[in-house]
């Protein structure tokens, strides 16, 4: 079938356009990232900072992680006002492990970890963020033996959900390796590829209240375990 010359044109000049937007996109969505974690720079280390000259209350259970468990208002969900929340929006694991002995001070009785989506933005390997996943695994155990740990999966997000994905199952590899709790939170929030809309704020990467109300469910008979 012999195409018009005119509507060959018209065919790549469109596709030419399509691959920009796509191209845009991808690259927008790193550079909007890398934006909001350098303006709001300030603000994390102000936090982390603060966290220092808390209370060095031991036996505690400590959320630790990025913009997630920043934004999980841990004490008034699980209605236990000892549950400590250390999330800062923008942490990478490299940003948790700088960091983590302010957590590990604290001997905490129990310690939810999830961080890791950050890393994408800075096209860190799988083999770098699960070797800083082991490092913060490590750590905990010297330090504080007596700590439960319990890593939680990434949650999904469509621009690199094949990356959280993999990453996913490296870390529950490695979390059985370590004989450590595994926590599969990605498999109730995704849908077609991508964070269900049922809990996604707007943003595609953030919870809704909807969202919070699925995590804390999912995760309640581990904070009241004994």
């Amino acid at each position: 079938m012999k195409i018009n010359k005119q509507k060959f044109i018209l065919l790549l000049f469109c596709g030419s356009i399509l691959l920009n937007v796509i191209l845009l996109s991808v690259v927008g969505y790193k550079l909007y990232w890398r934006y909001y974690t350098r303006t709001h720079g300030d603000r994390n280390f102000m936090r982390a900072e603060v966290f220092e000259k808390m209370p060095n209350s031991i036996g505690k259970i400590i959320f630790l992680g990025d913009s997630h468990t920043d934004h999980f208002e841990v004490s008034e969900l699980f209605e236990n006002a000892t549950i400590l929340n250390r999330g800062i929006s923008g942490n990478t694991s490299s940003d948790v492990m700088d960091r983590l002995a302010e957590v590990i001070n604290k001997r905490p009785a129990k310690l939810f970890i999830m961080v890791g989506i950050n890393d994408f933005t800075y096209s860190l390997t799988e083999e770098v963020i699960v070797n800083n996943y082991r490092q913060i695994i490590h750590s905990i155990k010297e330090y504080s033996p007596a700590t439960k740990i319990y890593f939680q999966s990434i949650l999904p997000h469509y621009w690199t959900n094949s990356k959280i994905k993999s990453i996913n199952k490296a870390l529950e590899l490695l979390c059985k390796q370590e004989q450590i709790a595994y926590i599969d939170l990605y498999t109730a929030f995704e849908a077609n590829g991508a964070l269900n809309k049922k809990y996604d704020c707007g943003d595609g990467v953030h919870l809704n209240g909807d969202g919070y109300l699925l995590w804390r469910d999912m995760i309640i008979t581990y904070v009241k375990e004994r």
